[in-house]
């Protein structure tokens, strides 16, 4: 399919015999359900122009393991890959600047996303369940995180640069029982209930007299000063 630019919506929904798509190189958008529950599908062609994965795009496409070059996409929809179970991996997303709720739920298999470094905004649930996550990429543009957005990621050991992050929903990194450290919360002026719930090795970075020193020690959690 070298000329196809839009792949609509529900246009492979339930094609359950699916296995793969060939060349996706002219693609540009894919539609709402355009591939969701293609439960036998493996592998995706590459897909270097591709700008926008709508919602629910490949949603329980349980046995797809990995997703080509993304390079272009600037938005990932809610629901869009969750419960991808077996996906390892996923290309170049350095692009992309929202990542919507639920987006990588229950995809157990992912062990670490890239450079995420235009990324503004993590939605609700957007990582929840990943448990084989250990790490994410560049967060320096992020503003905010959405509530249970790691929630039980218990794998992830580290958490980068949050600097620019100015709220953090409730439960966001709940569970998250192998996270050491996180990023300069220096921008922090809201933290929802249970954020950090059962992450016993967790050092939050902190500014002196800072919305998150108090939100530290209201709820024991360990911390240390930022040294500019």
């Amino acid at each position: 399919m070298p000329k196809l630019e839009t792949i609509d919506s529900q246009a492979f929904y339930k094609c359950s015999l699916l296995v793969s798509v060939g060349d996706l190189s002219s693609v540009k958008s894919i539609g709402s359900n355009a591939f969701s529950e293609c439960k036998s599908l493996a592998t995706i062609g590459d897909m270097p122009k591709l700008e926008t994965i709508d919602s629910q795009a490949f949603y329980k496409c349980s046995l797809l393991v990995s997703v080509g070059d993304l390079s272009s996409v600037t938005s990932i929809g809610g629901w869009a890959f969750w419960g991808c179970s077996s996906l390892a991996s996923v290309g170049d997303l350095s692009n992309v600047t929202s990542i919507g709720e639920w987006a990588f739920r229950d995809c157990s298999a992912l062990t670490s996303v890239g450079d995420l470094s235009s990324v503004t905004s993590i939605g609700e649930w957007a990582f929840r369940d990943c448990s084989a996550l250990t790490s994410v990429g560049d967060l320096s543009s992020v503003t905010s995180i959405g509530a249970s957005a790691f929630d039980g990621c218990s794998s992830l050991a580290s958490v980068g640069d949050l600097s620019n992050v100015t709220s953090i929903g409730e439960w966001a990194f709940s569970g998250c029982s192998s996270l050491a450290s996180i990023g300069d919360l220096r921008s922090v002026t809201e933290i929802g209930n249970y954020a950090f719930y059962e992450c016993p090795s967790l050092t939050l970075r902190v500014l002196p007299n800072s919305y998150a020193e108090n939100y530290a020690k209201s709820n024991n959690i360990k911390y240390t000063y930022i040294e500019d």
